[in-house]
């Protein structure tokens, strides 16, 4: 005795499970792209901020030290700060 089923119902289930796996993946992988691009200018915001920054310091200027949610910019930040404080006083001193 044998068993059979038309190769066309067997393929529709795997055509249809792959479809949906397909379209779950372009899903999540949009997810990620839009996941990255906002995390990425999340980031990219306050290092250019405190590159702006590091020129002014380095012109001799007292630049404006941004604020950032990330805890290692915001110590950058404050490192820069005490920079520019450290550069004042120095001058200070030679005056």
């Amino acid at each position: 005795m044998g068993l059979a089923s038309p190769a066309a119902e067997v393929d529709a289930s795997l055509g249809e499970s792959l479809m949906l796996t397909g379209t779950e993946g372009l899903v999540l992988f949009f997810a990620a792209l839009v996941l990255a691009i906002t995390l990425g200018r999340r980031t990219a915001e306050p290092v250019s901020a405190l590159s702006r920054a590091a020129e002014k310091l380095g012109r001799g200027e007292t630049p404006e030290i941004p604020r950032s949610p990330i805890v290692e910019m915001s110590r950058l930040a404050q490192g820069l700060g005490d920079a520019a404080t450290l550069r004042v006083q120095a001058e200070e001193q030679l005056r």
